[in-house]
C-alpha cells in the first residue's frame, strides 16, 4: 500500500524584497531536497531548531504551500495535478493542528460554532445529531459540554488546544499534522496534552506527523524521528535508533539539551523517560 504522504526531494525558495533598493529581490532557501515518508499507522517526529524548515515542509505536505521543486505524493498520486476538490478530500483525511490554538480559533465564534462548521460543511450533519456530536467531541478531548457556549478568549491555553484538537477530529481524519502543539503551554499542561495525544492515537488509530524542537516530547509520541537542520533532513530512523545511537553531532547536541531540560521537569511528564534523554 502506498504511503499516506510522501515527499521526494522537496525544495522551497522564497523570493522577498531585499530592503536595500526599490525593486531589488533576494532569494532565501527554506528547504533543500527534503524527502520524508508518512506511512499509515505511524507517528513521525520532525525535530529541529527554529528556522530549520519544519513548518515549511509541513505546510507543503498539507498543500498550504507549493514546493519550488521536487515531488509530493498523496496515497501514490502526484499532488502537482490536484484540483481544489482533490485537496479538500486530502484535508478530510489529514487535519493540520497549528501551534497557536487561540489564533486558530475565530474570536467571533463560540466553541460550539467552531465545531459545527466542519460537521455541517464537510459531513453534512444536521440538527440534533450535530449537537450530540459536538458533545461527544468535547468529551473525547476531556472537556465539558458546557464549554460549547464559551468564546476563545474565555478559554485557557490548554482548553483552547483541546478545542482545536476536537475540531480536527470532527471530520474523522486518518491522521494529524501537529505543528508544535504544546510548545506554548506550561509544563503541567504540556503533560496533559501529550497524554491526550497518546490516547487519541491509541483509541482512534491515528497517523501523526509531530513537529517539535523538544526531543523529550517527541520520544513520548513518535515511533520514527527525522532531524532537520538548515532546511535538510540530516538524520532519520526508528526512535530508539536515533536516540540511542545518533549518527551526527547535531542530533547528539539535541539529545544532550533534552537530557538537561528533562532532568528539571521529569515529574511533570506523563511517563518516565526510557531513552538516553532520561
Amino acid at each position: 500500500m502506498a504511503p499516506l504522504i510522501e515527499a521526494r526531494s522537496i525544495a522551497k525558495t522564497f523570493v522577498r524584497d531585499s530592503g536595500w533598493s526599490p525593486g531589488a529581490r533576494r532569494r532565501a532557501r527554506a528547504l533543500g531536497a527534503v524527502s520524508v515518508v508518512l506511512r499509515r499507522g505511524t507517528s513521525l517526529g520532525l525535530v529541529g531548531e527554529s528556522g530549520s524548515g519544519k513548518s515549511t515542509l509541513a505546510r507543503i505536505l498539507i498543500g498550504l504551500e507549493a514546493p519550488t521543486s521536487g515531488e509530493l505524493l498523496w496515497e501514490g498520486r502526484r499532488a502537482a495535478s490536484f484540483t481544489r476538490t482533490d485537496w479538500q478530500a486530502c484535508w478530510r483525511k489529514v487535519q493540520y493542528v497549528f501551534q497557536d490554538a487561540q489564533s486558530a480559533l475565530n474570536p467571533r465564534h463560540t466553541v460550539g460554532g467552531a465545531l459545527e462548521a466542519p460537521l455541517a460543511s464537510l459531513l453534512g450533519v444536521k440538527g440534533t445529531e450535530r449537537s450530540k456530536r459536538i458533545d461527544a467531541l468535547l468529551g473525547r478531548v476531556g472537556l465539558a459540554g458546557s464549554l460549547r457556549h464559551r468564546y476563545p478568549h474565555e478559554l485557557s491555553g490548554g482548553q483552547a488546544q483541546r478545542v482545536v484538537l476536537a475540531r480536527a477530529l470532527a471530520v474523522q481524519p486518518e491522521g494529524l499534522i501537529l505543528d508544535e502543539p504544546v510548545s506554548a503551554l506550561d509544563v503541567s499542561i504540556q503533560a496533559q496534552i501529550v497524554t491526550l495525544l497518546k490516547d487519541l492515537r491509541r483509541d482512534l488509530g491515528l497517523t501523526y506527523l509531530f513537529i517539535s524542537h523538544d526531543l523529550a516530547v517527541v520520544e513520548q509520541l513518535c515511533s520514527e524521528i527525522a532531524v532537520m537542520k538548515d532546511g535538510r533532513v540530516i538524520e532519520r530512523g526508528d526512535r530508539d535508533a536515533v536516540l540511542c545511537n545518533p549518527r551526527v553531532e547535531y542530533t547528539r547536541s539535541l539529545i544532550a539539551a533534552a537530557r538537561g531540560v528533562s532532568a528539571g521537569r521529569r515529574a511533570g511528564l506523563p511517563v518516565a523517560m526510557r531513552s538516553p534523554l532520561a
